[in-house]
């Protein structure tokens, strides 16, 4: 009899309590975080035991923390919906019934993902699932993570949104696109550098990414004032603003950002740290368990 799927999971998953019941049902082996840093070591726990898949349940941050210690190797991953964003499992069309999600991540097939590799200094790289944003996105997560510990359940999000928006101030960087292009980008709103479709909880600024062809899709905003963003942002539900001199987009297989040294970096909703950044692509380089692509 084959060893029973073990789920690492985020205490402060939503529906705990479902995602504890399907578990129980289905005969997966839960075991909750005890602190931030205890994800990754689970994860090594799991590599150490030899089994062919392991699942991760929370948000698009757990999912980070799984792709990076499990990248490289032939383990498949499980992504069980279980945060506030999912955006990642959004895109891959990861049912949002979890035991549905459990029941896939047992029994179904695994594809091979791209990733995303974030550098920023001299720091090791860290891998990312789904999309990366330098300037306004990233400041927003840091705020975010500032009000989660203190504002009432669906609040951190707006406030912090809202908050980001009082203090940004668009910022000169320079790009450099797979080492030869150079790009001056005056007054940048914001960078996005997507593996994945989908961040900010459904929002769409690379509706053509595809997770396995090798390369990052770019979005540049520029110069947007407060009302513009405001604007800007809820269309991203549907792609990036059609033909508007402030939106940009590139491909590339690895891109580099220099430009002030506390301009914001996140990925996957995870605070990284400040530039300089570099950005770069490892090919089909972690196991998914998801449907199968139409």
């Amino acid at each position: 009899m084959s060893a029973a799927l073990r789920c690492i999971a985020n205490p402060r998953a939503r529906r705990r309590r479902s995602l504890e019941r399907a578990a129980a049902a289905l005969g997966v082996d839960l075991v909750f975080t005890r602190g931030p840093d205890d994800a990754r070591g689970l994860f090594a726990q799991a590599l150490e035991s030899g089994g062919e898949r392991v699942a991760v349940a929370g948000g698009d941050g757990m999912v980070m923390q799984a792709v990076d210690a499990l990248r490289g190797t032939d383990v498949a991953l499980g992504v069980i919906p279980a945060g506030t964003g999912n955006d990642f499992a959004r895109m891959l069309a990861i049912p949002t019934d979890l035991e549905d999600a459990l029941l896939l991540a047992r029994d179904g097939p695994a594809r091979s993902l791209d990733l995303g590799l974030a550098t920023l200094g001299e720091r090791a790289p860290v891998a990312f699932a789904n999309i990366a944003n330098v300037g306004l996105a990233a400041e927003v997560v840091q705020l975010m993570n500032r009000f989660s510990r203190h504002a009432p359940g669906g609040l951190a999000y707006p406030l912090a949104v809202l908050g980001a928006l009082g203090t940004h101030r668009p910022r000169s960087v320079e790009l450099v696109l797979d080492g030869e292009r150079r790009m001056e980008v005056e007054r940048l709103t914001n960078l996005v550098i997507a593996n994945g479709r989908h961040f900010g909880r459904g929002l769409t600024p690379a509706p053509d990414a595809r997770p396995d062809d090798g390369l990052f899709d770019l979005l540049i905003l520029r110069d947007l004032s407060r009302a513009r963003i405001l604007r800007a942002f809820p269309s991203l539900a549907h792609g990036p603003p059609a033909d508007d001199p402030s939106a940009q987009t590139l491909r590339a297989r690895a891109i580099e950002v220099r430009g002030p040294a506390d301009l914001g970096v996140e990925a996957d909703g995870e605070s990284l740290g400040h530039l300089p950044a570099r950005f770069e692509i490892a090919p089909q380089a972690v196991r998914v368990v998801c449907p199968s692509p139409e």
